[in-house]
């Protein structure tokens, strides 16, 4: 993969990296509290209410752009949230919006970890991109860049910088072969001091929860967006 550096931004000025291997373009970090808020406040739910939303933060508190460190990185994120719920999330956005399958998150995957991490100076360059938003991607990079150390990872990858490892687990839609139809699981690699997740992201396989409705303090999502030729 050749890193070209081509962007859009979603509703919530949150940036998407064109991915050439799966034709789409990809959230650059897994979504995010003051995205899902923006969404919150923009298509008021009954469904999203101030309970829900208290309750999603009892699994995994917030935490504000400029507090963001290596120690907590994983608050900025929005987890113990269920497919059903990322979908809407997903239909918001727009109609070309959607929560990837795990064929194309690993195939991601596997291109963005054979490229070098890149400076982040298109969040300076992108001038649509909000400044609390400008601020929680810079904070997350310089986290990225400690939890490498701590990791003992001398070269960090772009898989590495958009949080695909170290991050939180992300809902995908897979394939039930036995039944010829989808359902969904998670892919990624947490750190262990947020979840002790024992699969490798390395080996693709897809961790599939028995009750996919039970909220799960370690599950994120981020989104795709097709764009038809």
């Amino acid at each position: 993969m050749k890193t070209t550096l081509n962007f859009v931004l979603d509703k919530a000025g949150f940036p998407m990296l064109w991915i050439e291997e799966i034709g789409a373009y990809l959230h650059w970090l897994p979504v995010t509290k003051v995205q899902f808020e923006t969404y919150i406040c923009a298509q008021p739910e009954t469904a999203f209410d101030e309970v829900w939303y208290h309750q999603a933060l009892s699994l995994n508190e917030r935490v504000s752009p400029g507090a963001v460190t290596d120690k907590n990185l994983w608050k900025a994120f929005m987890t113990g949230i269920t497919p059903s719920e990322a979908q809407k999330y997903a239909a918001w956005c727009g109609d070309d919006f959607s929560l990837p399958s795990s064929e194309e998150w690993f195939t991601t995957y596997k291109a963005l970890q054979s490229e070098r991490a890149i400076e982040l100076t298109f969040a300076d360059e992108l001038t649509k991109i909000p400044q609390r938003v400008r601020q929680l991607l810079k904070t997350m990079d310089t986290a990225s860049k400690r939890i490498a150390r701590s990791q003992n990872i001398t070269e960090r990858t772009l898989a590495t910088q958009m949080m695909m490892r170290f991050g939180v687990m992300e809902w995908v839609e897979y394939s039930l072969s036995s039944r010829n139809s989808t359902g969904w699981g998670g892919m990624g690699e947490p750190l262990r001091v947020f979840h002790a997740q024992m699969s490798s992201v390395e080996r693709g396989q897809v961790s599939t929860p028995l009750n996919i409705e039970n909220r799960m303090f370690y599950y994120g999502f981020r989104l795709i967006r097709r764009i038809d030729a």
